[in-house]
């Protein structure tokens, strides 16, 4: 919003680094139960992979290769992830005011 509107209309700006954030106490859970999910999933499309490939490759092959790769790549990411989001502390100690 421009600063010229805001002086005319009579908005009072709030920076949005002094507005509170609700800690999102699922989202660590969440990424490594995505990393987990994917890694599972590599290693299934590995293993099919594996029995399937023969003398020649044809289009499934391509494709559990294809799924198996996103899926290796997306599970180290989101276990970098999750392992990097810090852990929420318990919701009596984000509501305690700090002395």
């Amino acid at each position: 919003m421009p600063s010229t509107f805001r002086l005319v209309v009579g908005f009072e700006s709030t920076s949005p680094a002094a507005t509170p954030r609700v800690p999102d106490t699922n989202l660590r859970r969440r990424r490594l139960g995505a990393a987990a999910i994917l890694g599972a999933t590599f290693v299934t499309s590995y293993a099919t992979h594996s029995m399937l490939i023969g003398d020649t490759w044809t289009g499934r092959e391509t494709v559990l290769a294809i799924i198996g790769t996103l899926a290796m790549f997306g599970a180290i990411g989101f276990l970098i992830a999750g392992l990097l989001t810090p852990r929420t502390p318990h919701y009596s100690e984000v509501a305690r005011p700090a002395a």
